[in-house]
Order: C-alpha cells, then sequence, then structure tokens
C-alpha cells in the first residue's frame, strides 16, 4: 500500500511526465501546429481542436501534482524559512496552473480578452514562483545533509530556467519561442522529476 510520503513524492514524478505526453500527442493531433514557434498555451486556446484536453489533462493536473510535490517536500526537508518560502512558492506555482486551465489564452495567445489577460497573468506567475522557489531551496538543500547532493543542480537548473523564460516574449527569438518556453518550463520539470524521484527513494 502506497504511504501517504509516497504518493506526495509520486506527484513529483507522473505530473511532468503525463504533461509532457499530453502536450506532444496533442501537437501532433493538431494539423499545421508548430512547437518550435508556438506556444504550449495555444494547445488550450479558445480555437485549439483539443483545448478541454490539455486545459484539464494537462495545465490542471500537472498543477494538481506540484502542490501534492510541494507538501510531500515539505515534510522531507528540514525546516527553515528557505523551507517555508520555497515550498510556499512551489505550491503558489502548482494553484496557478490550476487557474491556467481555468482561463485559456485568445487564439494565437493575443491575449486582449479578459480571460486572456488572465491567462497570461496565471500563467506568468506559475513560471515565476517556481523558478524562485527552487532558487530558495537550493540554500536549504546545501544544508540539509540529506539533500547537500541536490543543491547545486537546483540553483543551476533555477538559474537557466530564469533566464531562458523571458526570452520568448522578444521579437528576435518569436520564430523560436515554442522552443525556449518548452526549454525553460522544461528544465524546471525536469528539475521536479529528480527531486520526486529521491523522495521516493
Amino acid at each position: 500500500m502506497m504511504t501517504t510520503q509516497r504518493l506526495l513524492a509520486f506527484c513529483g514524478v507522473i505530473g511532468p511526465i503525463t504533461y509532457a505526453i499530453i502536450l506532444t500527442i496533442l501537437g501532433l493531433l493538431w494539423s499545421g501546429y508548430d512547437p518550435i514557434a508556438q506556444y504550449m498555451s495555444e494547445l488550450g486556446a479558445v480555437d485549439a481542436p483539443h483545448a478541454i484536453v490539455m486545459n484539464v489533462m494537462g495545465f490542471q493536473l500537472l498543477g494538481i501534482s506540484m502542490i501534492g510535490f510541494g507538501f510531500g517536500l515539505h515534510r522531507d526537508i528540514s525546516k527553515g524559512w528557505d523551507s517555508e518560502v520555497g515550498v510556499a512558492l512551489i505550491i503558489v506555482s502548482g494553484a496557478s496552473m490550476v487557474a491556467v486551465g481555468f482561463l485559456p489564452c485568445d487564439p494565437g495567445c493575443a491575449n486582449v480578452s479578459l480571460t486572456g489577460v488572465g491567462h497570461a497573468m496565471t500563467a506568468t506567475t506559475a513560471s515565476i514562483a517556481m523558478t524562485f522557489g527552487m532558487f530558495v531551496l537550493s540554500f536549504r538543500f546545501r544544508k540539509d545533509k540529506r539533500w547537500q547532493g541536490y543543491w547545486l543542480f537546483t540553483f543551476l537548473a533555477a538559474i537557466v530556467a530564469t533566464v531562458l523564460s523571458p526570452l520568448p516574449m522578444f521579437p528576435l527569438f518569436t520564430p523560436w519561442a515554442g522552443l525556449l518556453q518548452r526549454l525553460g518550463i522544461g528544465i524546471a520539470l525536469f528539475w521536479m522529476i529528480a527531486t520526486g524521484s529521491k523522495l521516493l527513494r
């Protein structure tokens, strides 16, 4: 029987993997969709053919798994201001991802409607909270003997994700906006899988 802690740790592994699978399948099913140039959010946009699947099974399921993972991490690591703040930011990121699923972006993610603007705000909050949460947690990992081997990995992953995440907003990188967004978020989700795997062990 799976314990509560193992279930919460499992959230950190299965959530990102499920998200990647949903993202890939829906991208292949939408003829003409270009993952290099187009945002992930466009798969859940109001005009997307499988928007409900992306918004619920993609964004919201990932958000729920992030919240569970955050609580699992909190139960395992030593306590301090950095663990409290770091975990809180991970949970805020997860809650923001759940909200993203309720607020699909406008066609092409132009985001001029009230819902579209809400999507942009919640998605941005999710991204910033996740990377800053990782950054703060790296300091706690450095102090915790059981997690010292993860502190530098966590710190560097947070830095790289923070650098990559805003690049798609610049016109110069528009042809690669989808790829850069995937790399930035992918690094954070890979960290989540690795950390969740350690929690399981």
